[in-house]
C-alpha cells in the first residue's frame, strides 16, 4: 500500500465523519453540476469514468484514481457494496 492510497483513505474517512461525501454516479455528477464538488474519487474499474471526468473538468474538481477496485473502495467507505465513484464536498 502506498502513501498516496493511505492519504486518500484518511481523507475519505474524514469526509464520512463530517458527512461531506456522496456516493455513486448520479450524486457525483449532480454535485459537479452545481459546483459543490471538491474532489472526485474513481475506482480502478469504473466503467463510466469518461462521463464523470468530463463533468469534473468542467467543474474544475480534482480527480483521483483509487488503486483498488469498487469493492475495496466500498470497504474503505465502510460499506458492504461496490462503489465506483464518490465525491468529497466543499
Amino acid at each position: 500500500m502506498t502513501t498516496k492510497s493511505l492519504t486518500i483513505e484518511v481523507e475519505i474517512r474524514k469526509a464520512i465523519k463530517a458527512k461531506k461525501i456522496l456516493f455513486g454516479k448520479k450524486q457525483t455528477e449532480k454535485a459537479l453540476k452545481v459546483g459543490k464538488a471538491k474532489l472526485v474519487i474513481l475506482s480502478r474499474d469504473c466503467f463510466y469514468r469518461d462521463s464523470v471526468e468530463n463533468y469534473a473538468k468542467l467543474a474544475n474538481a480534482e480527480i483521483v484514481n483509487f488503486d483498488g477496485g469498487p469493492y475495496k473502495l466500498g470497504a474503505v467507505c465502510e460499506r458492504q457494496h461496490a462503489i465506483n465513484a464518490l465525491v468529497l464536498l466543499k
